[in-house]
């Protein structure tokens, strides 16, 4: 009886205190089989031949393109339901060509003969991002369908910037409408306040075409 109680006293020790060779699972520390892995996503080890021994190696594995930590580069394409999107440039300093294009944009107004002007007081200022988009369905569709797709720039702190779909300028995207594989280009505007010295290189489509679920896709942007 004391032999069965001893025996069992040493499995829960086994159990409470791993071995030491289960704990030290670490980069450059040796491990047992050629290719065995251990951890997932950023901590991921893999078990490598490096110089003549077997050792954990770190071997992460990179996020999915278009995900916060891997933005889709500007230039490059991502299929974003039945779209795919890309990023061409960004404008700033829009504030005239805004307000030349329509007096009644956000932050116009009117000289002493009517016409129009960016109004001093404004506390924005106006830019633009150019996308391409490609139609992948088998119907004519909007790529900035309203209340389906959201395009956001990144403020420093964080917090999200929405465009202006009621914006009028040149070339607006949200006014597209593209055949089946056909694509078209068009300028996203948004009101960047003049408190803003810098942006996050970022832009965020979020897409709501399916009511089940909400997605974010971010693109990387350059100037």
């Amino acid at each position: 009886m004391k032999r069965i109680s001893l025996i069992g006293f040493c499995l829960v020790l086994g159990l409470a205190f791993p071995s030491s060779s289960i704990a030290a699972v670490k980069a450059g520390s040796s491990c047992p089989k050629l290719n065995q892995t251990s951890g997932t996503g950023a901590a991921k080890l893999t078990c490598k031949m490096v110089n003549k021994k077997l050792v954990w190696v770190k071997t992460p594995v990179a996020e999915p393109l278009g995900t916060m930590s891997n933005p889709v580069p500007m230039g490059s394409t991502l299929v974003v339901s039945d779209f795919s999107y890309r990023l061409d440039k960004i404008e700033f300093g829009l504030d005239d060509e805004i307000c030349a294009s329509n007096s009644f944009n956000a932050g116009c107004t009117f000289d002493a003969n009517y016409d129009s002007i960016v109004d001093p007081e404004s506390k924005f200022n106006w830019a633009a991002v150019t996308v391409t988009a490609v139609n992948k369905s088998k119907v004519i569709a909007k790529p900035a369908a309203l209340f389906m797709r959201t395009f956001s720039l990144v403020l420093p702190s964080g917090q999200l910037l929405g465009s202006e779909i009621f914006a009028f300028g040149d070339n607006d995207f949200s006014q597209l409408q593209v055949i089946p594989g056909g694509s078209g280009s068009g300028r996203i505007f948004f009101q960047i306040p003049k408190t803003i010295t810098t942006l996050k290189s970022l832009l965020v489509i979020r897409d709501s075409s399916s009511f089940l679920n909400t997605k974010d896709y971010y693109f990387k942007l350059e100037w």
